[in-house]
């Protein structure tokens, strides 16, 4: 799950004393309290739920979540049984909303606080000082998305102020290789570490056939569906991926094109779907809680973003069986290997993007060898269960080699 060079984290766990049986080793339960926003469902809501699920099976740790929104993720946790504070942001002052959450970590004797966002890693420094947490640990699971200074100063000066902090991190996990590269230009290299996005296959499953998946959605059952899962944001390029079902609708007859999420590009992506006059063919679902059998209804998944980690939503498509066409950004082709388990583009062209979903139309063999070597994969590699093991590891190392 970690990357392939032996970092000065790897040796240290090296030497830390066996894990496989807490109650003779002499560790004490770690309490730890991750923060997130928890507002939305996207991808780090998504892997922030699926590590908390696996991590609440581990003896080793006491597991708490400070969520600053109520919604789907806190739900979720509290059906893990995670204990769950709510500190809703909404309408509240930031020392208030920061009050709030240092009541509750002085209640828990937290010696851990795992951060997943920018504003979230704000709010844990804030708590580690005033609560006297001992230990600092953030997540990346992107790069910070571009922004105008003079359209959003207080953007500027919140994501500059995060990358000051990001130095008191005790470590500073990074979900791809790609990923660490950038943060260790910016932090002590020996503080970063990777710990690449795991799923639940218990989890990700559908009770549906891909036929049947689709006709739920008001598609044929026999048609071609290329789709895509992200928020609508500019980062994520949902411009160029109604240009590749425009290059699509022209080739596949009976093609049909699904965009599933949630965002601030909802208006701007409408007027072009009606530019390219596709409003037959294209259909924009929003948010959804049915997101695997969306998934299920199609026959590639595309990513068109300018950078991702590793996303989630490709890590489930694998798992469910769907053939995943990505162009060659940030850590998607350390999962994805051209040819082998999905198509990778090295091209923002949308004739290229479509190009290489035509392989997929046109040669059914081809599809079948690169989703069942895809399915192998994810659930050898990139299990929830691996990616628990490691962080707990990750925890106890940095309170051994602070004890030593």
């Amino acid at each position: 799950m970690a990357g392939t060079a032996q970092t000065p984290l790897d040796k240290q766990i090296a030497k830390t004393p066996s894990r496989a049986n807490p109650q003779h080793r002499g560790w004490s339960r770690t309490s730890i309290c991750h923060v997130c926003e928890g507002g939305a469902w996207a991808g780090a809501e998504v892997q922030a739920s699926t590590l908390l699920r696996a991590l609440a099976k581990h003896p080793e740790v006491s597991l708490q979540a400070i969520i600053l929104k109520e919604g789907r993720l806190a739900h979720e946790l509290r059906s893990d049984g995670v204990v769950v504070q709510v500190v809703d942001e909404e309408g509240k002052s930031f020392p208030r909303m920061i009050s709030e959450c240092s009541e509750f970590v002085k209640s828990r004797n937290i010696q851990i606080l795992h951060s997943h966002s920018y504003k979230e890693n704000l709010v844990a420094l804030m708590l580690s000082r005033i609560c006297r947490v001992p230990y600092l640990v953030r997540t990346e699971h992107g790069h910070p998305e571009p922004y105008s200074v003079v359209r959003n100063l207080k953007h500027w000066c919140v994501l500059a102020a995060d990358r000051l902090g990001a130095n008191t991190a005790d470590q500073l996990v990074s979900v791809s290789s790609d990923l660490g590269e950038y943060w260790k230009r910016h932090v002590n290299p020996q503080k970063v570490t990777v710990i690449r996005n795991g799923v639940d296959p218990e989890r990700v499953s559908s009770r549906f056939r891909p036929d049947e998946a689709k006709q739920r959605l008001g598609i044929p059952g026999d048609s071609f569906v290329v789709g895509t899962v992200a928020r609508l944001e500019c980062i994520k390029r949902h411009d160029l991926f109604v240009m590749t079902a425009g290059y699509l609708a022209e080739k596949i007859p009976n093609g049909n094109f699904l965009i599933v999420g949630g965002g601030r590009q909802k208006d701007s992506l409408q007027r072009l779907i009606h530019d390219f006059r596709l409003q037959e063919r294209v259909s924009l679902l929003g948010e959804r809680d049915d997101v695997y059998d969306v998934l299920r209804a199609m026959d590639v998944l595309l990513i068109c973003s300018d950078h991702e980690g590793i996303p989630m939503v490709m890590l489930e498509a694998m798992a469910l069986g769907v053939a995943v066409v990505s162009r060659r950004v940030g850590g998607v082709s350390e999962v994805i290997q051209d040819g082998v388990n999905g198509i990778l583009v090295p091209s923002d062209d949308p004739r290229e993007l479509g190009r290489a979903c035509m392989s997929i139309y046109n040669k059914p063999r081809l599809r079948k060898e690169l989703t069942q070597v895809a399915c192998d994969e994810v659930h050898r590699k990139y299990s929830a269960e691996k990616n628990a093991e490691t962080m707990v590891e990750l925890y106890q190392s940095i309170c051994y080699a602070r004890a030593q």
